[in-house]
């Protein structure tokens, strides 16, 4: 696991996954070529549909994913504040929940699946968790998913 931090967007899973929604189009977009709010949801979906163990960059993708949710919810990470050291794809990310194209993200059924991608993420059988908390850096990454989670709430 590539990470800089315990943020939910300071790991290159995270990031890998802004990059692909940055490559998205907009809308739903279709089976092959997803778009950006299908791939917000299909991120999510991945991590809570999936059985047995599930790797880090799965469940990195998902936590990514559930930030995004609550950004549109308008209870951004400050990850997701513009600024001027802000990075590029975040930037837009964060421009992109504010405009009526993610609207949908606002929604409780979205919300309900971004909470249950979270816990899936940070679960007993999530090898994010696994690898954090065999970290020094633990409880610092807990408290991140903690605000993420109460965000959503």
């Amino acid at each position: 696991m590539g990470a800089w931090g315990t943020g939910i967007f300071e790991n290159d899973d995270a990031l890998d996954w802004v990059l692909g929604w940055q490559e998205a189009g907009e809308g739903e977009g279709t089976a092959d070529e997803p778009g950006r709010i299908s791939f917000v949801i299909g991120a999510m979906a991945v991590a809570v549909d999936h059985k047995g163990y599930l790797d880090v960059d799965a469940g990195g993708c998902a936590l990514a994913a559930a930030e995004v949710v609550a950004a549109a919810c308008g209870k951004p990470s400050p990850a997701m504040k513009p600024g001027p050291e802000a990075d590029e794809a975040l930037a837009e990310l964060a421009a992109w929940v504010r405009t009526p194209h993610a609207k949908v993200l606002n929604d409780p059924d979205v919300r309900a699946l971004a909470r249950q991608a979270v816990d899936r993420a940070c679960g007993p059988e999530s090898e994010a968790a696994e690898l954090w908390d065999e970290s020094e850096h633990a409880a610092a990454w807990r408290a991140a998913v903690d605000d993420l989670r109460s965000r959503l709430a």
